[in-house]
């Protein structure tokens, strides 16, 4: 029940006002592709993280509540390093 809830915690918070990437020296044609990418690999990630941490003790409500957030914003994180890695700049929007 949990590792669903998490599943759907992650998968709105990487869907959720996408910055705008660009990469001049790649076809834009690739950025559908590098994005999917990005996000599947950032997902995976913070979903392990969540649940290896959540294994550790059985949180609160708040608790429980906080670390879905940071679940949130990790999967931002590694998406935007991710994107850098690939050689992608933000150009505007919001994390």
């Amino acid at each position: 029940m949990k590792a669903a809830a998490v599943v759907a915690c992650l998968a709105a918070a990487a869907c959720a006002a996408p910055a705008l990437w660009k990469n001049p020296d790649l076809d834009p044609g690739r950025w559908p592709l590098d994005r999917a990418e990005c996000r599947s690999r950032a997902q995976a990630k913070a979903e392990g993280e969540y649940i290896r941490d959540q294994d550790i003790g059985q949180p609160d409500q708040w608790q429980e509540a906080m670390a879905r957030y940071d679940a949130g914003k990790r999967v931002l994180a590694l998406y935007a390093h991710c994107m850098t890695a690939k050689g992608y700049t933000r150009a505007g929007g919001e994390d």
